[in-house]
C-alpha cells in the first residue's frame, strides 16, 4: 500500500475527482486552500491514477516547485513525505507570480486589440499612440490594482504575444 500527499498552495479550494482503475468507483476529495491532504493506504495503481489526474491540471512535484513551472495552478503532490510549511509559502508565491504574468499578457493582448480596432493597418493611423487603462474587477483586501499599457507604433515590435 502507498500514500500520496496533495498540497493546495492556491487561494481557492480544489475538488479532486478521479475514476479509480480497480473499480467503477469515483475517488473524490476536497483540498482546502493552504492545506495538504494525505491519502493513505491505497494501491500503487490508485496513486498512479491520482498523479496522472493531477498532472492534467498542472500539478507539480515537490522538486518541480523550485523550477518555476509554467501555468502553475497551485497544486503539488508527493509520494514520499508530507510537505513542509515553507513549501506552502513558496508555492503560494509561485502561484501569484504566474497569475500576475498571465494578467500582464492578457492586458497586453487587450491593448493590442484595441489599437488594431482604432487604427486599421490598411489606412493611416488615427492616433499616435493608444493607451488602455485597466482596473482589477474584484480587488483583494480593498486595494484596487490598476494597469496602464500604451501601444506606440514608433517603438519596436514584438510578435511574441499573439492576439488570439
Amino acid at each position: 500500500m502507498a500514500n500520496v500527499w496533495i498540497a493546495n498552495t492556491s487561494r481557492k479550494d480544489w475538488i479532486i475527482n478521479v475514476r479509480i482503475p480497480e473499480s467503477a468507483g469515483l475517488f473524490m476529495r476536497t483540498i482546502s486552500s493552504g492545506m495538504q491532504e494525505e491519502i493513505k493506504g491505497v494501491s500503487p495503481e490508485v496513486v498512479d491514477a491520482i498523479v496522472k489526474h493531477l498532472q492534467l491540471f498542472g500539478a507539480l512535484t515537490r522538486a518541480e516547485l523550485n523550477k518555476h513551472g509554467k501555468n502553475f495552478e497551485g497544486l503539488a503532490y508527493a509520494t514520499d513525505k508530507a510537505f513542509a510549511d515553507n513549501t506552502f509559502h513558496y508555492g503560494l508565491e509561485e502561484h501569484l507570480d504566474q497569475a500576475q504574468s498571465r494578467s500582464v499578457v492578457e492586458a497586453t493582448r487587450a491593448a493590442l486589440a484595441a489599437d488594431a480596432t482604432i487604427n486599421n493597418r490598411k489606412k493611416e493611423r488615427v492616433t499616435g499612440a493608444t493607451t488602455v487603462e485597466m482596473e482589477q474587477e474584484r480587488p483583494l483586501k480593498g486595494v484596487r490594482n490598476k494597469m496602464s499599457i500604451t501601444v506606440d507604433p514608433n517603438v519596436g515590435r514584438s510578435d511574441k504575444i499573439q492576439l488570439q
